[in-house]
């Protein structure tokens, strides 16, 4: 997991499916931006979390603040198992309360960050 700061503005990546939450809840400053592995089984505190993706993923924009963007990682196709993640439950999960929106992405596109609308260049 990496959290860039660019001045006033931050990005969190985190790589992968999994997270302890006492880290997630102490990262300063919160991310404006954050890009989420979002396949594979979830790790919560490194233990296999007992619960759905979306609900991880969820309770991970929770211990970040609610950062008003998210992008999806590590869910499109891929030649090995399980090949594909459907991501469509955790966006409504995460876009529930309307503080954050999940950004569809496609494959090769290029994205500008910090922007109102992630506007694809």
């Amino acid at each position: 997991m990496y959290n860039f700061i660019f001045k006033e503005r931050s990005i969190l990546f985190n790589t992968h499916l999994g997270a302890y939450e006492g880290i997630m809840r102490c990262i300063e400053p919160k991310p404006d931006i954050v890009i989420l592995g979002a396949g594979g089984r979830a790790n919560h505190n490194g233990r296999p979390f007992q619960g759905s993706a979306a609900q991880f993923l969820t309770n991970q924009l929770q211990w970040l603040g609610n950062p008003p963007e998210v992008f999806f990682s590590l869910h499109d196709k891929s030649i090995i198992k399980p090949y594909y993640t459907d991501t469509t439950a955790a966006k409504l999960m995460m876009e529930r309360d309307g503080r954050t929106r999940v950004v569809d992405t496609e494959l090769g596109k290029q994205y500008e960050l910090f922007q109102s609308d992630a506007v694809r260049k």
